[in-house]
């Protein structure tokens, strides 16, 4: 696959990703730094997976792909359930902040589940 025109294969604020991820093809990967916290202005990545050799499906690091590790990137969610979530969360609220995505994302990452806002 080439990388020219495509805006996967650069680092871009956590905020700028949730806000647009609706917009983007949903066969990638989001990926985050590892052993950080996240926030807002964490750097991340929209990437794909590279093709898992057979007898290293186990290996963590199997299908990581070469730009995430050289960021200290980690794959964290497919695109298509980070879609999931935001769109989850704005049918919840619709004025959701850019906060409010985060602690979703998060939440969900955390808990397999989407965060019930009726609560908050």
């Amino acid at each position: 696959m080439s990388m020219s025109n495509d805006e996967s294969y650069r680092l871009a604020p956590l905020r700028d990703t949730l806000l647009t991820i609706l917009n983007r093809t949903n066969n990638k990967w989001l990926c985050l730094p590892a052993d950080v916290a996240w926030s807002l202005s964490s750097p991340c990545a929209i990437l794909e997976s590279e093709e898992v050799s057979p007898g290293h499906e186990d290996d963590e690091a199997a299908g990581v792909p070469a730009f995430a590790k050289q960021h200290g990137l980690m794959q964290v969610l497919p695109v298509s359930v980070v879609q999931d979530i935001v769109s989850n969360t704005l049918a919840q609220r619709p004025t959701a902040s850019p906060e409010l995505l985060l602690k979703a994302l998060l939440y969900y990452f955390d808990h397999d589940a989407f965060l019930d806002l009726s609560s908050l």
